[in-house]
């Protein structure tokens, strides 16, 4: 356990989430506070709803790769669902010719890509 100023990390529920759910150790959960101090305020349910929508709908990840996507790249949350779909459909036609599943392998090797402008 680790202590953001006033408050212990399993008192804001996006910590909690990610711990529980998604499993990241404290050692994780300690870097993605200090990396991504926008977690602390994130209402995680209405965060990860339209991310797992996206994943799943356009690239055909299953609900546990949706987590190990999250697990590598969190910071993915703070991206809207819409530009998530814009750099999905561009990875997609970069990639028509290796197929959906190439799209999927590529995403989760480096879920980062999806943060790229």
């Amino acid at each position: 356990k680790f202590y953001l100023q006033s408050c212990a990390v399993e008192d804001v529920a996006a910590f909690t989430y990610f711990e529980v759910v998604v499993g990241l150790t404290n050692e994780q959960l300690a870097r993605l506070a200090i990396e991504f101090p926008v977690f602390l305020t994130l209402n995680i349910e209405l965060a990860t709803r339209p991310f797992a929508v996206v994943l799943q709908r356009d690239v055909g990840l299953t609900p546990r790769q949706v987590r190990l996507t999250l697990r590598r790249a969190p910071q993915l949350l703070c991206y809207s669902s819409a530009k998530l779909g814009t750099v999905i459909t561009f990875l997609a036609k970069e990639l028509s010719a290796l197929g959906p599943a190439q799209l999927r392998r590529v995403i989760l090797r480096c879920p980062s890509l999806l943060g790229y402008k």
